[in-house]
Formats: structure tokens, sequence, C-alpha cells
């Protein structure tokens, strides 16, 4: 009796225990299967192993000969760069991991991804208040996983899952107003500087324009702590890596066409003279229309439209970034999926929409196969961006509410 009274009480948090022990003990089989049918010495997650075994070692990972070195040892023949690529954090987070195999160390780093995925769809969702969204969950995380960056961070061992995480917590703290921390977090995206080119100085201007001083302190602190972990261990990390930085730009630059404006406009012109200007406008552009649209909103919704309009603005107008940078969309697309919801839309429309966001990005990835290059792939962000305004001006046309507010109006 006493039994049954107990499972009764607390038959919602043993559910909760079972899914997540369930989906724990899948994210390591997906980890390990993903292992298994990659070589991960000879791919991206090298990388960040291979700069926190130096960094470990007190060596330098930005001295080509010690980089050199760190893959012959472990027997690693892919040197795509002469030196570390990443910020030195980047390598003192991977220290520990760096202390077993590669495989070993891809193994966990993999199941990390996954449990960062979990938690980003969590953290959204709390902070768009769905309140329904566990209706929803199986679909949402079926929809994240099988999301083409999302599957390709896996199959490299990239650090974007961080990435995300780090998104959708900011998404969290700025819901909530906790200023401080929502600056503190979204720093993190300087860990990838393609990625925070362009939306930490909007971010920044954003908060500046709120006169959120505690969120221009947040950010500062985090960017401070960064640099003082790399300087702890490398006092000229910066210099370094600004070098190879300028060398990576150097040897990428209209060469490749990665899914961006720049990539776009390199390839579609041709390389023609001035096709950097052409795309300069194109960026700078897109970034001033979407930061226009955020200060206009209402002051409860800049939040979602930082996230929903100027986040995928930011990635396409980086000059460098790839298709797994573009995970960190899994946080505007659950942020539509919660307002569809409350427009009334069937379950099925809300369920399948991320659904359908996998297709878009799996017809992107044919057409890029087709064209060898991934220029098109621009197109996944702008459709989130087009999706997004439409939903939301839909909101604002048919409710006085601010869109923030949107998900406590449904009963």
């Amino acid at each position: 009796m006493h039994a049954k009274v107990f499972l009764q009480k607390n038959m919602n948090w043993l559910k909760i225990v079972l899914l997540t022990a369930g989906y724990l003990i899948l994210a390591s089989v997906i980890a390990e299967y993903f292992v298994a049918h990659n070589v991960m010495v000879n791919g991206d997650f090298f990388t960040f192993w291979g700069g926190g075994k130096l960094v470990s070692a007190g060596r330098n990972p930005y001295d080509p000969a010690e980089w050199l070195a760190v893959h012959q040892a472990a027997g690693s023949t892919w040197l795509e760069n002469p030196t570390f690529v990443y910020p030195l954090p980047v390598a003192v987070l991977f220290v520990p991991l760096s202390k077993l195999s590669v495989n070993l160390a891809a193994t966990i780093w993999l199941f990390f991804c996954q449990v960062f995925l979990l938690g980003s769809i969590i953290l959204t969702a709390l902070a768009v208040k769905w309140t329904r969204a566990k209706v929803f969950i199986p679909f949402l995380v079926l929809g994240a996983a099988f999301f083409r960056p999302t599957l390709v961070t896996m199959t490299n061992g990239q650090m974007s899952g961080l990435l995300l995480l780090a998104t959708a917590a900011a998404a969290y703290f700025w819901s909530r107003r906790q200023w401080f921390w929502g600056g503190a977090v979204i720093s993190l995206l300087v860990l990838k500087p393609t990625a925070a080119l362009f939306f930490l100085p909007a971010a920044g201007f954003w908060m500046l324009w709120r006169r959120e001083w505690k969120g221009l302190i947040g950010m500062g602190t985090m960017l401070a702590l960064l640099w003082a972990v790399g300087a702890v261990m490398q006092p000229g990390w910066l210099a370094d890596f600004i070098a190879i930085g300028q060398w990576k730009v150097t040897m990428t630059w209209g060469v490749t066409y990665p899914p961006t404006i720049w990539g776009w406009m390199a390839y579609l012109t041709n390389l023609t003279p001035n096709w950097q200007v052409y795309a300069g406008i194109i960026a700078f552009g897109g970034m001033g229309l979407g930061m226009w649209l955020a200060l206009r909103a209402a002051r409860a919704d800049q939040w979602l439209m930082m996230i929903g309009v100027v986040m995928p603005l930011a990635l396409i107008a980086a000059p460098y970034l790839w298709n797994y940078d573009q995970v960190i969309l899994v946080v505007p697309i659950l942020v539509i999926a919660s307002l569809v919801d409350q427009t009334g839309r069937s379950f099925a429309v809300v369920a399948l929409l991320p659904i359908m966001v996998d297709l878009l990005a799996v017809a992107l990835f044919v057409l890029a196969r087709y064209l060898n290059h991934d220029a098109w792939g621009l197109l996944l962000p702008i459709f989130v961006v087009i999706i997004f305004g439409g939903v939301s001006s839909y909101i604002q046309k048919n409710r006085e509410k601010p869109i923030a507010n949107f998900n406590q109006l449904k009963s």
C-alpha cells in the first residue's frame, strides 16, 4: 500500500528519471557508433584533443613543430592546418579528455554533445514558457538529432554542441532578465570566433541600447576570464591565435564556398572584381536590418528577435563558417515551433515542423554534393528568419500582447 501511494505521488518524477536514463543510454550507444564509423584521429576532433594534449604537457599548440609532433605521436595523417587554429581556452577545455585515448575521448565528447542537445531543448522551452513542450519532446529531440548540422557535428566531433548550449542558456537568462548571466554565457561563442564575429557585437550593442549594464559586465567578465585562462598557460597566446587566424582567412578567402553571404557571393560572381564589396554590403545591410527589427520590437520581445532574426543573420554574415556551426539554429527553430503551437495549429503541424526543416537541410546537402560546395547552405538560416518573421507577425496581428507573453495566453 505504501509503495503504491509513493508511486502515485512521484509518478511524474519517475517518468522523468526513466526517460532521462533511457536517453543517456541511447546517447552513449550513438556516441560509440559515430566513433566506430569515423576515423577520429584524422578529423576535427583531433584538433581539440591535440591542442589539449600539448597544453597539458606545457607545450605551445601554436608552434608548427609541436603541432606536427603531436600528430605524428598519435598516428594522425590529417594535418589541415600548420598549428592549432582555435583560441587557447578551447585547448584548455579539452585537457581532461586529452589524458585519454583519442577514440575514448571522442566517445565521451560525443556523449556530452547529445547531453548539450537535450539541455538546449529544455532551456529553450523554459525560455519561451512552452508549457506543452513535454507533449512534443520526442519529436523535438528527433528533429534536433537528425538536423544535418547536428549529424555533421557528431561525425566530425566538432564543438558546435557547446555553442548551441550557450545560445540556449543565453535565451533562458535573457527571458528571465538575468542579464549578467545572459551576457556571460553568450560570450562563450567567442570560443568559435567566426560564429561570434557578428552576433557578439550585436548582442553587446543591444544591451547597451537597453542600458542593461549587468549584461555588458557579464560579457566583459567572461571574455576577460577566457583571456586569463589562456594567459596563465601561455602569456602571448592571443597574438599567436590572431596570426593563425589571419593565415586561415588568407588560405580560404575566395577559395572555398562556405554557406555564408561571402561564400555565396564568391560562387555567384566567380570572384569577379568587387565581389567582396557586394558581399559586405549584403552582410552588413542584413545585420543592420535585423538589429533595426529587434530594437523596434516591444522590449519584452527583443530577446526573441535577437535569437530568431539577428542570430541566423549573423551566421550568414560570418566570412568563414561551416554547416556544423548552423546547429545553433536549433534554438530559433524550437522557438518557432512553440509559437506555432500557440497559434492553434494541429499537433501534427507542430510536431512535424522540425522534421520539415530537417528535410530542407537534406535537400541543401544533396545540392551541395551535386555542386561540390555548400554556398547555397545559407538558405537554411534565411528560411528560419522568414518563418520566424511570418509567425511573429501573425501573432502581433492577432493578439494585442507581446510575443514573449503569447505562450501564456492559450488556455
